[in-house]
């Protein structure tokens, strides 16, 4: 058999091998793929993929072994002349094919076990999970993002341990591709540490009102990175988890009540006597007391101090609501009704102070 003859029957083979894999494929995924109507076929779905990949994988390294390109020990190949000129085909040796064969097996595996942790956190979302401590969105994006990592940490260290050699030159594989994601993934790494200060402490969960800085509205999402919080005009900001790092973070919902307490000071004049100083206070209380959604118990207005030209009252009451939006309404209708009693009496308000946890 000559040269010509040999090398075309060598591709012909090969790509018959390589399209007799491919087709097999088809009736291979009839066999173990079934309709993806839970969790359990999904996964299932997603180790038949891997099959058919590896398959694949199986189909191409004989193709290749068959091929004139691969250089087999004790198999000699013959080479080609093209105008007098000898060239070697087969230019990849067995052991170079079987580490791109590995490294490729490698990254099948660790893609669909990054196919699995998906599913695990779809399953978490589930009412039917066993482990209902652990269903919490902060929780579910710190596992899971968690296990990714690791899965494409190791995978990328086995990827390198074919061009290493010894325990020495694989722990510093696996040290070097440690320390390329932690300057990659620098912030993200900043953000698991956050994460997980947030999830240990639990300070907040889905639908809190709380304020830190200069933010405050309620909790719209908590993901492994980041804060969506849907501020009090309605606008959704995204925010990444460390910006929480140096903040403290008041949870309102989790008061019993919310204290208003503040101080107005007002020019006094001849014509100002104790008797309308006093009937101004009567009157700021008992508008306090016919508001519903203010606790009796906790309105308090008195003279706090006076001097020669002015007057000084302390306004407080509590509101039980936890829905911002009625407290900024119900701050404001009242600061305008202590407006206008104010005003009624003719005086002038020279300053006003809140405490300092308003």
């Amino acid at each position: 058999m000559d040269t010509k003859t040999w090398l075309y029957i060598s591709l012909i083979g090969s790509l018959t091998i390589l399209l007799t894999f491919f087709i097999l494929r088809k009736p291979f995924l009839k066999i173990f793929l079934k309709k993806p109507v839970d969790y359990r076929t999904q996964a299932e779905k997603a180790l038949a993929s891997l099959l058919n990949y590896l398959l694949l994988l199986l189909g191409l390294t004989i193709a290749l072994l068959f091929s004139p390109f691969v250089n087999i020990p004790n198999i000699n190949k013959p080479d080609i002349v093209i105008n007098k000129i000898t060239y070697k085909l087969d230019i990849i040796t067995v052991a170079e094919l079987k580490t791109v064969i590995m490294s490729l097996v490698i990254i099948g595996i660790a893609y669909t076990l990054c196919q699995l942790v998906n599913i695990l956190k779809q399953e978490m979302l589930t009412d039917d999970f066993p482990y209902p401590l652990l269903q919490n969105p902060l929780s579910i994006a710190i596992i899971t993002n968690s296990l990714t990592f690791v899965i494409i940490l190791l995978s990328s260290a086995l990827v390198l341990i074919p061009f290493t050699a010894g325990i020495e030159k694989l722990l510093i594989a696996i040290g070097l591709t440690t320390a390329f994601f932690a300057v990659i993934l620098r912030n993200s790494i900043r953000s698991i540490f956050r994460s997980l200060d947030i999830m240990l402490d639990n300070p907040f969960a889905k639908g809190d009102w709380i304020s830190f800085g200069a933010y405050e509205g309620i909790v719209n999402d908590i993901t492994f990175k980041s804060l969506k919080l849907q501020q009090l005009d309605g606008s959704l900001i995204i925010l990444p988890n460390s910006v929480l790092t140096n903040c403290d973070i008041t949870n309102w919902s989790k008061f019993t009540q919310r204290t208003v307490d503040f101080m107005i000071s007002f020019t006094s004049s001849s014509n100002t006597t104790l008797e309308s100083i006093t009937e101004l206070m009567d009157n700021i209380k008992q508008d306090l007391e016919a508001q519903e959604s203010i606790q009796k118990g906790s309105i308090a207005v008195y003279l706090d101090s006076f001097a020669t030209s002015t007057v000084t009252i302390k306004i407080v009451y509590s509101t039980d609501t936890k829905d911002p939006l009625i407290y900024y309404q119900l701050k404001g209708d009242m600061n305008l009704k202590i407006l206008s009693l104010i005003e009624e009496k003719d005086l002038s308000i020279i300053n006003t102070q809140a405490a300092p946890y308003i």
